[in-house]
């Protein structure tokens, strides 16, 4: 009886779900969480958003947290990316969670991202350790790997000017899948609109995906994930404009 209860159906994916809006022609919105709480990330789901970003610079999520945030973003049918520092291991313990991918910090050069990207796939493709999700333990460890290898997403953080600098060969890398840059967000400089049209025209050029401001509107469209900010921003404006209002009434 319990066996017959086992899940049959892999975990969605997030290529899987850009590529049902793409069909759609629906937009796709994702949100920087920087508040490590599950609640953040059901708020996000209610809220109708498709992607979570779980950062966790600004208060230092543990592992245990991450899960937690992981299974939320499962439950209301989220995709989540985990942020990560760029070596393998970190990126190997971040994907453990069960995340859809990974968003690398501090990626010094092109050699430097293929080293750490290394963390999220397994042999022949990389140095995973042999290991699965609970999410993932229907599966045989070889069926693990192939769902690992068609799916697992690396995003780029483009956090610094030597990253910038490089952001034509990071996008041409073929286990490189997207590109982020959120001024003032995830570590990125406040980036111009001409250097944001530069990550977006790298990422459209070699197929790939840009993560930018819903603000930003470049020609390349088709390839970008709109991104409205923070919880923790949006939350201060909330805060900000209730207090606004009260005062208002109050006079």
């Amino acid at each position: 009886m319990i066996s017959a209860l086992k899940p049959k159906i892999a975990p969605y994916s997030l290529f899987d779900r850009l590529a049902l809006a793409e069909h759609d022609g629906t937009s796709f919105r994702g949100l920087v969480l920087e508040i490590p709480s599950a609640a953040a990330v059901e708020i996000s789901g209610i809220g109708g958003c498709d992607l979570v970003v779980i950062e966790d610079t600004h208060a230092d999520a543990s592992r245990q947290r991450i899960d937690e945030m992981v299974r939320a973003a499962y439950s209301h049918s989220l995709c989540a990316l985990v942020a990560s520092e760029a070596d393998p291991w970190t990126v190997m313990t971040r994907l453990d969670t069960g995340a859809q991918g990974v968003v690398l910090k501090g990626i010094r050069s092109v050699q430097h991202a293929i080293a750490a990207i290394e963390g999220a796939f397994f042999p022949p493709h990389g140095h995973r350790e042999a290991n699965k999700p609970l999410r993932f333990q229907f599966m045989s460890m070889t069926e693990f790997v192939e769902w690992t290898a068609r799916n697992v997403f690396v995003c780029i953080a483009v956090d610094s000017e030597k990253v910038l600098g490089n952001v034509e060969d990071l996008a041409a890398l073929e286990t490189v899948h997207g590109l982020l840059a959120l001024p003032g967000l995830m570590g990125c400089p406040s980036w111009s609109s001409a250097e944001l049209s530069r990550v977006a025209s790298a990422a459209a050029i070699h197929g790939k995906r840009a993560f930018l401001p819903s603000s930003f509107a470049p020609e390349q469209q088709h390839s970008i994930v709109k991104m409205a900010g923070s919880d923790r921003a949006l939350l201060i404006d909330a805060y900000q404009s209730t207090a606004q209002y009260l005062r208002a009434t109050q006079e």
